[in-house]
């Protein structure tokens, strides 16, 4: 799986979250290949500009496995999170190649 794969998948689940279309448990079952692929890939580039924004996506996630999934708004907002998180790494991803 790669960085792009990875990002666009944690950016679907994060937008269904956000929006209540998929359960919490449905978002952690979507998200269990990007988790260890992201947390690996902060890990191998730690020295990297971009290893915050991966840092960040990997709390993101993290916090949606953790949610309890009866509060609707935490996992709302954990969705909403997790959007922003694809976004800023994105943005890194970007800078980088100017």
């Amino acid at each position: 799986m790669d960085v792009a794969g990875s990002v666009s998948t944690a950016a679907q689940v994060g937008l269904k979250l956000a929006n209540g279309s998929i359960t919490q448990a449905d978002a952690t079952t979507q998200l269990q290949p990007v988790t260890k692929h992201v947390s690996d890939l902060a890990s191998q580039n730690a020295a990297l500009p971009i290893a915050t924004s991966l840092k960040q996506l990997s709390d993101s996630i993290g916090k949606v496995e953790a949610i309890s999934p009866t509060n609707v708004a935490d996992v709302k907002a954990a969705g909403s999170q997790l959007t922003t998180a694809t976004k800023d790494l994105l943005a890194s991803c970007a800078a980088i190649r100017h």
